[in-house]
Parts: structure tokens; sequence; C-alpha cells
């Protein structure tokens, strides 16, 4: 099995074509992803984002959890067989990146739309835990959500076991579920301009409110401009009132602490069928928005990362 790492930018390609396991070079984590798709057939989510890269497509393939552990074993085979004569990089990446990039990061659930939607959910998510731990004891496992899935108890209830690490598979340090938890908007205007849901924005920062008591997460917060324009001020600060609110709530918890955990502000930078109705910002000004974040959150130090 010869393995194709595509850039950042086109491992769509291979999710929707109807992918369970794909590999991606990912620029939050910094190097070889392996992707989780529990939705090869076609697009389900809860929010309907204007900077969403997923376009329109359809296959007939099903989610497996033996399709998932073949795709596993095979993509582990494929690394030890082969090495890096047995990885054709994208040409964006020299020999030299792409080399220090063979080992893999993490194992991400994201895929066509909100993994936490999915009824297999819980099992998939152990079952690569377990092979994780059998086959690239290295990496990271990763959820990529929007957070919808914290209004229903037993999901949270699951999540926050799992990121917590007091369940198998995800006990011990390094093998608890890490959770990359969606933070868009600070205020009901801006949510409905950048998230488009249905779910009550209240509702959903509720949840959030209640895990942050429970569980260690990261923020993800796309930073664009909707419509030519950035953000307003008055939601930037009701963003950062929330960020800031988030923290508060798990700072008086003993180590180890619940709550955001670091933070990552990322830019768009892959096509999205809307496109031009979502555009990038420049690093300039997530870099401004990286340095107003921190003012407001002394005295707590949350790491903040930026990715272009």
């Amino acid at each position: 099995m010869a393995l194709t790492i595509r850039s950042a930018q086109d491992h769509r390609l291979d999710r929707e074509a109807g992918a369970i396991v794909y590999p991606v070079i990912s620029r939050r984590a910094r190097g070889l992803s392996i992707g989780i798709n529990l939705f090869p057939d076609k697009k389900t989510c809860s929010f309907d984002c204007p900077y969403c890269e997923v376009f329109p497509f359809t296959s007939d393939i099903q989610f497996s959890l033996p399709a998932l552990e073949r795709g596993l074993r095979e993509f582990a085979a494929a690394l030890n067989m082969d090495g890096s004569q047995g990885l054709r990089s994208d040409p964006v990446f020299s020999p030299s990146e792409t080399s220090t990039n063979l080992n893999v990061k993490d194992l991400s659930f994201s895929g066509n739309g909100e993994p936490t939607l999915h009824p297999a959910l819980r099992p998939a998510l152990e079952m690569a835990g377990r092979l994780r731990n059998e086959l690239y004891p290295q990496a990271k496992l990763v959820l990529i959500t929007n957070g919808t899935g914290l209004l229903d108890p037993e999901t949270a209830n699951f999540l926050a076991a799992a990121a917590r690490g007091v369940m198998e598979p995800f006990s011990g340090t390094g093998k608890e579920l890490e959770i990359w938890l969606k933070v868009d908007a600070g205020t009901e205007a801006w949510y409905r301009n950048i998230n488009r849901s249905a779910i009550s924005f209240d509702s959903l920062c509720r949840a959030i409110e209640d895990f942050a008591g429970r569980a260690p997460f990261v923020i993800q917060t796309m930073v664009c401009k909707i419509g030519g324009q950035p953000a307003p001020q008055e939601e930037v600060q009701a963003w950062e009132n929330l960020v800031r609110r988030l923290v508060e709530l798990s700072s008086t918890v003993p180590p180890p602490r619940p709550g955001p955990q670091r933070l990552q502000l990322y830019g768009k930078a892959r096509p999205a069928p809307e496109d031009p109705l979502a555009e990038p910002v420049n690093e300039a000004y997530l870099l401004e928005r990286r340095a107003s974040l921190i003012q407001k959150l002394a005295p707590y130090t949350i790491p903040v990362e930026v990715f272009v």
C-alpha cells in the first residue's frame, strides 16, 4: 500500500471520495495526521458554516468499525514497510519538510461533518484509542467538534471521562482524548452569520460552560470575514468575555485542571463551496486578535496559537 500525502489544501479529495481513513499534512497538527471520517457517504453537520470546505458530494460507502480498523492497520503497515519511500508527498513540501513529518502526530476525528452526530461515535473512538495505543503510541487521539454533542448528557459524560483519561482505552499520560472544541462566536448575531445553526446559541454556550468545569479541551476559533467584513468590535469583545468565562470556570478546580488548555486562532486557508461569502483575514489581524485575547485573559496564562 503506497500512501499519497496531499497538502493541507487538498485532503478533501480523499475524504470526499468516501475515504474513512485518510492521510493529511495538517497545519494545526504540525505534520502528518490521520483523518477519521464517520460520514463517507455525505456531509452531516449541525452547523452550516459559510467557510466550510466540504463540497457537495455523495457516495455509497458507509462507515463501519471493521473498515476503520482495516484502514488504520493498513496505514500503519504501509508506514512500517515503506518508510519515506512509500510516502509520496505533495510538491509544496520539500523532501526535508516531508521527512520530518513522517511520524504520525495525531489520529483526528473530523471528516465530512460533526462526529458527535454519528451513532457509532463511542465505539469508533474506543476502537481508535485501542489501535492508537497499539500502532501509533506517540500520536494523540483528537476529536474536532462544534460542541453541539455536549447538549446530550450521555455524550457529554463520555467525552468528559475520555478527556480526563479516567476510562480505557484513554487512561494514562498522553493517551487521553484531546477535544478541539469550536467557539467561533460570542454573540447570537455573529453565531448566526458564521455558524448558521438552528441550535440555540444560549443553550450551546451553557453546555460548553458546564463541560469546562468537568473536562480539559482546546478552543478552536475560525477568524475570517463574512460578506467582506470581519467580526465587529462588539462581537470580538463578547467572544473574549466568553473565553475568559470558560477559563474562570475551571480556574478554581485543583490539578489536573479542566477547561481550556490552549486556544487555536485559525484563518480560512481552503476553498469552500460558498466562496467568496467567507474570506481570509491577513496575518496581522490574527496576531492583533491574539494579543487582545492574551491581554483579556490576564493574569491567566493560556497558550494562544495562530494558524494563517
